[in-house]
């Protein structure tokens, strides 16, 4: 009984050992991620800082994200708070989605539109001032994301995040992928501050 015992209790403090063990390497993981996403950041703000225009701070801005989260389609929205229209300010397609003419057909529509309040992915975003959808899944490619004329029928997944600055919506920035959990909202904490 007793070498059982010694047995049992050796066994317990190996256990609790490789419990600790595994507890450490998952901080250890969730550590360097998030010092990579800081790197990332970081680099994106040098970059900014450098850009002399609109036109480069938009690409700047697309090449940061898709460092980050790659992407098929990017996309930046402006909200005019008086006139309650949103208006397409830029559009970005990764080299692998400007192969599919889905894609390509989804970014010539949205290029230089402008739509006003509706039942999109989009307005729920300012309205709420709140990343959209909830999962960062897109498993309905019927639901308006901007608005029911242009429709992302190859997006798996899809973030749209709101860009908020003091108390103002200023407009949103979407991402979406053809692959499943490409965009993570966890992360969207971080991109909601403009």
């Amino acid at each position: 009984e007793l070498p059982h015992r010694r047995l049992q209790a050796v066994n317990e403090k190996a256990g609790e050992q490789a419990l600790r063990i595994i507890a450490q390497e998952r901080s250890f993981a969730a550590v360097e991620r998030a010092k990579y996403e800081q790197e990332q950041f970081y680099r994106a703000s040098e970059l900014l800082n450098q850009a002399l225009t609109v036109e480069e701070v938009h690409a700047t801005t697309f090449a940061a994200v898709g460092a980050m989260a790659p992407y098929d389609l990017a996309v930046i929205t402006r909200f005019d708070d008086h006139s309650r229209r949103h208006q397409i300010l830029a559009v970005h397609l990764s080299e692998r989605a400007r192969e599919d003419r889905s894609w390509r057909l989804a970014a010539e529509q949205l290029e230089g539109a402008s739509f006003d309040e509706c039942a999109s992915l989009v307005c729920s975003a300012v309205k709420n001032r709140h990343h959209m959808p909830a999962t960062g899944e897109f498993k309905d490619s019927s639901t308006p994301v901007f608005d029911a004329r242009i429709k992302l029928d190859k997006a798996r997944s899809l973030l749209v995040l709101p860009l908020v600055r003091g108390d103002r919506v200023l407009g949103t920035f979407v991402v979406a992928s053809s692959r499943p959990a490409a965009s993570s909202p966890d992360s969207s904490s971080t991109w909601r501050s403009a």
